[in-house]
């Protein structure tokens, strides 16, 4: 209320009073609580024309509020994507799993979270989603990169490993090869990543027990390695290996042994850590020296790489125990070799004396 309006107020109240006189006089206490109830009034009214004064609150647009539910979105996606991470560092992969579910459900266009995805269902043995995932990665690149994108051809190796696990060969197979094509275009035919499609390729084929192509495709790949790498580089040393095995499996024991060897010669000698890769062509060596009857250089193989995956291990491992396995079996066979050699020794000396002794008699 006005403040003047209230000033007239009180006077022509006051007035009223005075010619009412004691006939219609009110108590003072009354007359006070009147007053103050007026100007309780005039206060409130004065606090609603202050409200009524403020400027009025701003308002979000929707494209102002969709844009913090987005960001809101992506903030929860990253979130679960780094619990995924520190789950796999635990080496929790079922929780991690879970993280990157929820991640992908918030962000379903991010290939690192696709991608991790589909690397999680893989390895959980959940190779139905691993594949779900991988053809999302697959349609997201596919519409982002430009031309011929050598990229893309890992991405298809990744999707035809999955099919493998899940027994599609002829897909699989498709996809290999469409990954060398896109290589071989973007990248020449000369290229080491061609000589990693050729590889793949060549093990596809020997898991279907489909040989007649795997010579040229690994021909092919030590080909690229030596021209690309050099002859004595340990890629060269890899193709050499896997054409070794390749000859081995055929029963083409002496051109296998000659690739192994050469093998064997660059892993010693290159500057890096080969232990591993030297292991590896040492026990194929050692396979070979068995199907060929040379135990005792087999044992020399094996033993060399039981100490060189006891250096790289310590203690105990899988691949330490499997290795002590094949040198017990070596060992079994080469004494029950030498119980025959005995045998057949004693049963000759026997036959020689009663050959005389039928000769005394006659």
């Amino acid at each position: 209320m006005n403040a003047n309006i209230l000033k007239g107020y009180i006077t022509l109240l006051l007035a009223w009073l005075l010619i009412a006189g004691n006939s219609q006089a009110v108590s003072a206490a009354e007359h006070f609580s009147i007053i103050a109830a007026i100007q309780t009034d005039s206060g409130r009214d004065g606090q609603q024309q202050h409200l009524l004064s403020e400027p009025a609150l701003s308002v979000p647009t929707e494209a102002q509020l969709q844009k913090v539910k987005i960001k809101s979105r992506l903030d929860a996606a990253n979130s679960a994507y780094r619990q995924s991470i520190l789950a796999v560092s635990r080496k929790d992969l079922n929780a991690a799993y879970t993280y990157l579910q929820e991640a992908v459900q918030l962000h379903p266009s991010n290939l690192d979270y696709l991608q991790l995805a589909s690397r999680l269902a893989f390895a959980l043995g959940k190779y139905r989603e691993a594949e779900t995932y991988q053809v999302m990665v697959l349609k997201i690149a596919n519409a982002s990169l430009q031309g011929v994108d050598h990229r893309m051809a890992a991405l298809l190796d990744n999707l035809a490993v999955i099919y493998i696990k899940q027994s599609r060969m002829e897909e699989a197979e498709f996809l290999l090869r469409q990954g060398l094509a896109l290589r071989e275009q973007a990248l020449g035919e000369m290229h080491p990543w061609v000589a990693i499609s050729l590889g793949k390729i060549a093990s596809l084929k020997m898991h279907l027990d489909q040989p007649h192509e795997v010579e040229g495709l690994l021909t092919r790949s030590l080909h690229i390695l030596q021209t690309a790498s050099g002859e004595d580089h340990p890629h060269a040393a890899w193709a050499m290996h896997r054409l070794a095995d390749f000859y081995r499996s055929q029963q083409r024991l002496a051109p296998a042994e000659s690739l192994y060897q050469q093998a064997i010669a660059i892993w010693k000698t290159d500057s890096g850590d080969r232990r591993l890769n030297l292991a590896v062509s040492l026990k194929g060596l050692g396979e070979l020296y068995v199907a060929q009857e040379r135990l005792d250089d087999a044992r020399a193989q094996f033993e060399q790489m039981l100490a060189l995956l006891q250096q790289v291990f310590g203690g105990e491992h899988p691949a330490i125990d499997a290795a002590r396995d094949q040198l017990a079996r070596l060992d079994q066979e080469l004494h029950s070799g030498q119980d025959e050699v005995v045998d057949g020794a004693d049963r000759s000396e026997h036959r020689a004396i009663l050959g005389s002794t039928q000769q005394h008699r006659s």
